[in-house]
């Protein structure tokens, strides 16, 4: 409650009622949503973690219950505009077909959080998209990309030893120099060294490492990635 009430900067005579939208399961294992405050004519911030049956990430079911939130939220809720907080949103790795007669899921994602919310979703708010373009799949907002590096750069700024900032792949390589032009600002413009990682990918969910462009050897290497699926390439 207190970060949410920094981060809105409320000021006093703005009130901020807190409560639970409540995330169950019926036997049978369908969805079932309770929002419990009351957000009637009200501007409501949510919070949406993608969560399963026992508290685990499932990205599918987390889908079904955000829809599910957002229409008791919007419809019989009747509040008057929604915020989305998604610290993290899945399927973003789908952001562009690679071949014919597949789908393009993370502009579903964002049109299903568009439709599902009836006129009323205002803004989202998320963290480290994994690509730029996904800012523009939404059709009538733009969401607030929160970048994840001032975080890591804090971490790592007064660690010692050498660094080095590791690409794990192509996609990789943009986010892995950003962090080392920060984290050589932060350490007083010491020179951080990239390490490419040339990967291969024989089918989905396998990587093979065919080449380290770089000297890892001594150094404390950062690799900074948005989502990890199996952890193989490390």
């Amino acid at each position: 409650v207190k970060e949410l009430r920094g981060y809105l900067e409320l000021s006093e005579r703005e009130k901020l009622s807190v409560g639970p939208a409540i995330i169950g399961f019926h036997n049978n294992k369908e969805v079932k949503v309770k929002v419990d405050p009351n957000v009637r004519r009200r501007h409501v911030y949510y919070f949406h973690e993608y969560r399963g049956y026992k508290g685990e990430y499932d990205p599918n079911i987390g889908r079904v219950a955000l829809g599910e939130v957002q229409d008791a939220l919007a419809g019989t809720g009747h509040a008057d505009k929604i915020t989305l907080i998604l610290p993290h949103i899945p399927y973003l790795r789908g952001d562009w077909p690679p071949e014919s007669r597949v789908p393009v899921p993370a502009k579903r994602i964002a049109l299903e959080q568009e439709h599902a919310a009836l006129g009323k979703l205002n803004h989202v708010i998320t963290m480290d998209l994994h690509s730029d373009q996904e800012s523009a799949f939404y059709d009538t907002l733009r969401p607030d990309n929160l970048p994840f590096r001032p975080n890591v750069v804090n971490r790592f700024k007064d660690v010692d030893g050498e660094l080095a900032c590791v690409a794990l792949d192509s996609g990789g390589t943009k986010r892995a120099r950003a962090l080392a032009k920060s984290l050589s600002t932060a350490r007083g413009g010491v020179y951080i060294p990239i390490i490419f990682i040339d990967k291969y990918r024989p089918k989905d969910g396998d990587a093979e490492v065919m080449h380290v462009v770089g000297e890892p050897e001594g150094r404390i290497c950062i690799a900074w990635e948005d989502m990890i699926d199996t952890g193989g390439t490390a």
